[in-house]
């Protein structure tokens, strides 16, 4: 009886260290999926933003299409608007990942108010 008792007790300790354990990697492996998230974030970022250093004129346009829509030419309105399809499927991805919990909500107010301010242009 007393082997019996001394065998179940380890493999409830058995159990219980797995457990934690698990729960030790699931937490470490939300993190690794966050720091993934802010990386591919950062990507698309700077991806936008190299758009408009490289391509000077693109840059330009993109300011005057965020300051004064209505002077735009045609071609003008419909490159910016390809811009702002852009910039904005990028918000909705990170609006998406708030709603979601991916990140923390400070990193979405953040953004949120630089998509407001194009929004009030």
């Amino acid at each position: 009886m007393n082997f019996e008792l001394i065998v179940n007790s380890i493999g409830a300790v058995g159990v219980i260290l797995s457990v934690v354990f698990l729960a030790f990697q699931i937490k470490k492996n939300t993190k690794t999926v966050r720091a993934n998230y802010y990386d591919s974030l950062n990507d698309t970022n700077v991806e936008f933003l190299r758009q408009m250093i490289e391509n000077q004129e693109l840059g330009s346009l993109f300011e005057k299409a965020s300051i004064s829509w209505n002077t735009l030419n045609k071609d003008d309105k419909r490159t910016s608007n390809f811009l702002f399809l852009q910039l904005f499927r990028h918000y909705e991805n990170m609006f998406y990942q708030n709603k979601m919990e991916v990140f923390e909500s400070w990193l979405w107010d953040s953004h949120k108010n630089t998509l407001i301010s194009y929004f009030q242009h």
